[in-house]
């Protein structure tokens, strides 16, 4: 996230295993849904790693109306 103030947190520690498409979308795009509602003018931003750019991810924020910046 960017923006004026500190928000939200995720800690993904290594015994919940690694983060693919499936766990992005049911866990984080979630959480990320919610702030984005919350603070509209945050702006998302992710690097390219394969559970952001993987095909089920960009349609699930694309549906949640999120725009990332990569």
């Amino acid at each position: 996230f960017s923006g004026p103030e500190k928000g939200s947190c995720l800690f993904w520690e290594k015994e919940c295993g690694s983060i693919n498409s499936q766990i992005y979308c049911e866990k984080i795009g979630p959480l990320i849904d919610g702030m984005v509602s919350m603070r509209t003018w945050l702006s998302v931003i992710q690097d390219n790693a394969p559970a952001h750019t993987a095909a089920n991810t960009m349609e699930d924020i694309s549906q949640r109306l999120i725009q990332p910046i990569f």
